[in-house]
This record gives C-alpha cells, structure tokens and sequence, in this order.
C-alpha cells in the first residue's frame, strides 16, 4: 500500500511538473548553490568508485517562451576518506521571441567533507564559489542589452556555504549563497515586452532548506524533495533616470517540489534524473532565473 501511494504521489507530481499552467519560480540548477556538493539531493549509488565524470543536459522552460539550455561538464574528485571537490561549467543556448543566444556560462567550483557518526547518521559540509565567465550584456538594439532570461551569466561572485544531515534515508540541507562582488553589465529596461526590468541589476542573497527522503529501488534510486529559496534582501536596478530602487517582490520565498532518480546500471555507469516545478513564488525576478519547469539529464562515470 505505501509503495502504490508513493508511485501515485510521483505520477500526480510529473502531471503538475508537465501541466500547461503558466507558473513560475525561481531554477535553481540555474543559480547554483542548490547542486553544489552535498547539498545537492542525495541518491546514493552502489558503485564502490567514489570520483565521477559527469555530461549534463539540463532543460529550462522560462518566462516568455524562452528557452534555456544547457550541457554541462561536471567533475567530482574524492581524496581522503571524506572529502571531494567538484567543478562545473555549462555551455548555454537561449532562445525566444527576442532571438538566439549562446554561450560560455557562469563556473561553480565547491569542496565537501562529510563527518560520519554512526551508521544511520552523517553529516556534510560545502563551502564554494560561483564565478562570472557567462555573458549579462549581450545586445538586442542597439546599446540595450537583451532581457536577462537570454544571457548566459548572472554577473555576481558568489560565496556558497551550507550543511547538510542524512539519517538513514532522510536528508534535511541548509545553505546560503552570497554576493561577494556584482559586476552585471545588463541594462535592459522594459517598454511593454513584458520582460523584468534589470539595468545594472544588483541580486540580493539567497537562502536554501531542502528536506527529502530517498527510496531504494534496487539499481533504481528516488529521492523526492522540497526545496525552499528565500532571497534574502531585495534586488536593486537603476532607473534610465539614473536613480536606483529597490525591487518590490524581488525577495521572500520560492518553494520548489523535485524528484531526483538514479540508475546505476553498470558500476561504473550511472543516470541521474533531476526534474521540479514551483509551488510558491516571488513576484520579480529580474535575474532572469524564472523556470515553470526544470529538467536535468545527467551521465555519469565512476572511477
């Protein structure tokens, strides 16, 4: 009986992940912090290999028929008993009624260390930086930058911290990802496209709790999640007067429901299936992150 209500529950969450109901929410395989080391979902494989080579393929449905996708690179490095460093950079391909865009995205480089206890109980540490190789000022006309949604990076170092706690299949994570340095080059501001505004656009902090239970499958491993952002202060734009304003909506809370899967089927081969969708959302998001939907294909390779 619980194994066909958790099958139910899945189905009724890929039929509001794929439904034709415009809402949107902040993605965060976009922004970074939430697939960083430990504080990614967990879906612990059964391969012995510990290091991994990973090829990404993440898809983005955006806000105004934009398109955002990208093929990530990922490595996994283990050293020690407990400890791992993990690097990534995307190439990104937007597209929309605006135009075509492509790119070298932002690169996100973190370390873990996890602090086992017992063997039901462990702990993780992340500490890492998102680093601003993408694009935020590719033009539309003349001088004007296109709309966020359609540039490859969000402009901003950032400091990401967190910590996450795994009892036997539950994982409850905690992170925050700061702005150390805004270097956005955007300057577009909207005339009726309907696009956010976000001239030299100053992203604020953002916040992260993620709780999740995994369900072994045998080869096949589920872990579904809810995942809260909150933006911690309000993003700052500058007006074609000159003048900045904070952003009314731009910070509070983005709730997201995910579901992560794994399929080791050799051992030294794995998928892993990320997809999620939003259930509560912020009213401006200028950084050009909103998602009605999130999914991301990745191989892997154990060594």
């Amino acid at each position: 009986m619980t194994g066909r209500i958790f099958i139910a529950g899945i189905l009724v969450f890929f039929s509001t992940l794929f439904s034709p109901q415009q809402i949107f929410a902040q993605g965060c395989s976009d922004a970074g912090f939430c697939s960083a080391g430990s504080l990614q979902a967990s879906t612990d494989d059964d391969s012995t290999k510990k290091s991994t080579i990973a090829l990404k393929a993440v898809y983005g449905a955006g806000e105004k028929g934009v398109t955002i996708i990208q093929l990530m690179p990922e490595l996994e490095w283990s050293f020690g008993k407990h400890s791992s460093v993990q690097a990534s950079i995307p190439l990104v391909m937007t597209s929309g009624k605006l135009g075509d865009h492509s790119g070298v995205g932002d690169a996100m480089i973190s370390y873990s260390h996890a602090i086992p206890f017992n063997e039901k109980l462990n702990f993780g540490l992340t500490g890492g930086f998102r680093i601003p190789v993408g694009t935020t000022d590719q033009e539309y006309i003349g001088n004007t930058s296109l709309p966020m949604p359609y540039q490859t990076g969000l402009g901003t170092t950032d400091l990401i911290l967190g910590g996450v706690m795994n009892y036997s299949k539950w994982q409850v994570a905690v992170g925050y990802q700061m702005v150390l340095r805004d270097n956005n080059k955007n300057t577009y501001t909207d005339f009726g496209l309907g696009y956010f505004s976000s001239n030299k656009l100053q992203r604020g902090d953002d916040a992260l709790l993620r709780a999740g239970r995994m369900f072994d499958l045998g080869k096949l491993k589920l872990t579904p999640s809810v995942l809260a952002i909150y933006r911690v202060n309000k993003d700052i734009i500058e007006t074609p007067f000159g003048n900045e304003i904070e952003l009314e909506g731009s910070d509070g809370l983005t709730l997201n429901l995910n579901v992560a899967a794994t399929w080791m089927f050799l051992d030294a081969l794995s998928l892993r299936l990320d997809v999620g969708a939003p259930a509560v959302v912020r009213d401006y998001r200028a950084d050009g992150l909103t998602r009605s939907s999130v999914a991301a294909l990745a191989v892997r390779y154990h060594f």
